[in-house]
């Protein structure tokens, strides 16, 4: 389990949840029913309300919740390997997703996941190896200086 711990802003802000599935696993959310591969998954996700990034990734990171969102039910079976986060007003969820969707070797890991209340084909991407890391803190700096300065 990850511990979560400043210095994650209480703020509002953007996360990208970068998870590893150790088996190939059947989870059903509500009267959907998805097959997801043993491989590594990135979650774009945004935390606008009042308890801001911290709360969110704490919810995120506990084992004891209701479930409420699709990642809530993917979460059971992963293991969150790590947490990118950019404390920030603006909601860019959807270009992080595309960005990420953009990479060599990613693909969509299961259609309209997390991204229900939005055009977006998916916030939840899937790579079969974890070699994304230089790539991800790439797209981080590219995120911080494109989407959080104007």
């Amino acid at each position: 389990m990850v511990t979560v711990q400043p210095p994650f802003s209480k703020g509002k802000g953007v996360y990208l949840l970068c998870m590893k599935l150790p088996k190939p696993v059947t989870i059903c959310f509500g009267k959907r029913e998805e097959i997801f591969r043993k491989g590594y998954y990135y979650y774009a996700g945004s935390a606008h309300g009042s308890g801001g990034l911290y709360s969110r990734l704490m919810r995120h990171c506990s084992h004891d919740k209701k479930k409420h969102w699709h990642i809530d039910y993917f979460l059971e079976h992963a293991k969150l390997v790590n947490i990118f986060t950019w404390a920030t007003g603006k909601d860019f969820e959807h270009e992080l997703a595309g960005m990420i969707g953009a990479l060599d070797g990613v693909q969509p890991a299961a259609t309209r996941f997390g991204s229900s209340d939005c055009r977006c084909g998916t916030h939840l991407l899937y790579a079969s190896k974890n070699d994304l890391q230089i790539q991800l803190q790439a797209i981080a700096g590219l995120v911080h200086k494109c989407c959080i300065h104007e």
